[in-house]
């Protein structure tokens, strides 16, 4: 069977117009309509059919064709221009004096509505009215207008404006107080009214307006003050100057049927749209150029297309930017921990007290402290020896948080909806926590394998590549993974204590009510949970040092093993004490660490919204 003609196919994109009705509404380019044609969507063909055309450009105003898409989606990126693209507008104003005849809440109320020339891509939406002003989301103007008498005033002069100074306020009359750092951020291109003349109020000798103008961020279907866009509704379809009517501009016309009422127009005029084919003509009010708008409206469609399955709130960040702010947080973590990170002095110290075997005598063979580690090390072995095993943590750092962070976010909405749930709960928090721990194991294992070998103090290896080398050639390939099992648990206890107790602390904590005290919840949060987990897990680490310091002998089972087994010898052997070796500095590490990483992590999430803007805000 043929397919249709391309006569045919035009005529299907016609919408007809006719006195009484409207026929050929829908579409009919979907699959089985057609005898004979598939229809499926495809998107190449899509491509194919979409274009975008621009008319006319101007600094405030735009009109384009937009050519190829269904009526929804012209219909929905209308809308979405309207009331959806975010922009900024005076929503409080306190009025210090106001002697004019203007009432205060009318006054407000103008001063509202004047159009801004502020970009708001610039500043932060509140999350609800009760927010605090800050610089991050609030812009200021000042207002101070006065009207005076001339001095030059002739007698018996009646007009106004020759006898008053100051006698009308004007939009242009408010100016921009800068707070914070504003006046760096926008510093090319000052806050003020898009349209300086606008009147106000209208006063006379002896009146004055002194009022502070707070301008937040908002959309359009919230009030029409922050809508962007203004219509344009220009006339002028049929051209009689010839003498015969001749349609002169048929973009013009709005489909209007009152023409078809008319006994004198049948059959002589016909009416039709194409039903793929739109045209926009928008104008600015003033704080996009027009050809923004379009773009910012997709950029809000697109956020929409992306939280359409997710039941209320703002949408999940997406996994990159989970994993690039977990990088983030382990190298700030890295940086601000130095002297007791995993790749310090004090890392060496915990190594090798949890792998002397015995309980501590005196003596050069034990450590009895912390204190003692660090002397008989730089004694006996040099400075230079507190630092073997840089490389292999320092490489790890950052994916090594990054993987943490993106996982628990992963596995959280893995289980959330799993359960059929959108609510996070402490169980699920700790379940969520455990199975982050275990993504982590994998990715660590390789990098702890080669730190202990060549922190142990009978450790020859001339470097990290040359251990590598040893292990796959005495153990195999598989012999990278050298105390997976513990590895695997000490993650899994610390994860979960660490994300659970997050989860408990913030809810017991005060509700932050500005962004330093939000960060400073994150910080204890993460430190509590930090110190807990640690608690957790640190039996768990000794037996990990211990398996992974133990070199497989063919023929022989090693002493340490299996990760619970090992636990319970440690204990019989050496007493409960040797299982929490290295704990302090350990915990001086890891209590404020968490905290570090868990307030960088949301500060910069944070960001990531706000820069992404809807539905991630």
């Amino acid at each position: 069977m043929s397919g249709p003609s391309p006569q045919e196919l035009e005529a299907r994109r016609l919408v007809r117009l006719g006195k009484e009705r409207v026929e050929s509404i829908a579409a009919t380019d979907f699959p089985g309509h057609h005898p004979g044609e598939s229809n499926h969507w495809d998107l190449e063909a899509f491509k194919a059919k979409l274009s975008l055309s621009i008319n006319t450009l101007s600094p405030t105003a735009i009109e384009f064709d937009l050519v190829g898409v269904d009526a929804s989606v012209a219909n929905a990126l209308r809308r979405i221009v309207v009331a959806e693209v975010p922009t900024v507008a005076i929503e409080t104003v306190y009025v210090w004096n106001n002697t004019s005849i203007v009432q205060d809440e009318v006054l407000a109320q103008r001063l509202g509505l004047i159009p801004l020339v502020i970009d708001p891509r610039k500043i932060q939406m509140k999350h609800s009215k009760d927010d605090p002003p800050t610089d991050l989301n609030t812009v200021v103007f000042n207002l101070v207008a006065r009207c005076e008498r001339r001095k030059d005033v002739s007698k018996g002069e009646v007009d106004p404006y020759k006898i008053w100074n100051g006698s009308d306020v004007l939009s242009s009359q408010i100016e921009f107080d800068p707070k914070g750092s504003q006046s760096v951020l926008f510093a090319t291109d000052l806050p003020r009214a898009a349209v300086p003349n606008i009147l106000m109020a209208k006063m006379r000798g002896g009146q004055e307006i002194v009022a502070e103008l707070h301008c937040n961020k908002g959309i359009g279907k919230d009030h029409a003050k922050w809508s962007p866009f203004q219509a344009c509704f220009p006339a002028g379809v049929i051209d009689i100057s010839s003498g015969e009517a001749v349609v002169a501009d048929a973009r013009r016309d709005t489909v209007s049927r009152e023409v078809l009422r008319h006994a004198e127009f049948e059959d002589k005029v016909e009416l039709g749209r194409i039903r793929d084919h739109f045209i926009f003509s928008l104008e600015s009010a003033g704080q996009y150029t027009p050809q923004e708008l379009l773009p910012e409206a997709l950029h809000v469609l697109l956020g929409k297309i992306r939280v359409c399955h997710v039941p209320g709130g703002s949408a999940a960040l997406p996994f990159g930017y989970q994993f690039a702010a977990g990088a983030i947080a382990g190298v700030t973590e890295l940086l601000c921990l130095y002297p007791l990170d995993d790749w310090s002095p004090a890392d060496v110290v915990k190594t090798r007290m949890q792998l002397q075997v015995g309980k501590p005598v005196a003596g050069a063979e034990h450590y009895t402290g912390m204190v003692d580690c660090f002397k008989k090390i730089i004694a006996q072995e040099g400075v230079g020896r507190l630092y073997r095993g840089l490389v292999p943590p320092l490489m790890l750092e950052a994916p090594k948080r990054a993987v943490k962070f993106a996982a628990n976010d992963f596995w959280g909405k893995t289980y959330k909806g799993a359960l059929g749930t959108d609510k996070m709960t402490q169980g699920l928090s700790v379940l969520t926590g455990c199975t982050a721990g275990a993504t982590e194991s994998i990715v660590v294992v390789p990098f702890e394998l080669v730190k202990i070998r060549l922190q142990d103090k009978n450790s020859t290896y001339k470097g990290p590549m040359d251990v590598v080398a040893q292990i796959i050639k005495k153990e195999g390939l598989l012999g990278m993974y050298a105390g997976l099992e513990p590895t695997f648990w000490r993650h899994v206890w610390w994860n979960g204590g660490y994300f659970g107790c997050i989860f408990q602390v913030k809810a017991l904590m005060p509700k932050a009510e500005t962004k330093s005290a939000e960060l400073f919840n994150n910080f204890v949060s993460g430190a509590v949970g930090g110190f807990v987990g640690t608690a957790l897990n640190t039996p768990f680490d000794v037996v990990k040092s211990r398996v992974q310091n133990s070199v497989k002998v063919a023929g022989t089972v090693p002493k340490y093993n299996w990760t619970y087994p090992s636990l319970a010898l440690i204990a019989r052997e050496e007493g409960l004490a040797a299982l929490y070796s290295g704990f302090l500095p350990k915990v001086l590490r890891l209590a404020p660490g968490g905290g570090v990483l868990l307030l960088v992590v949301e500060f910069t999430l944070g960001f990531f919204r706000q820069q992404l803007g809807p539905p991630y805000i």
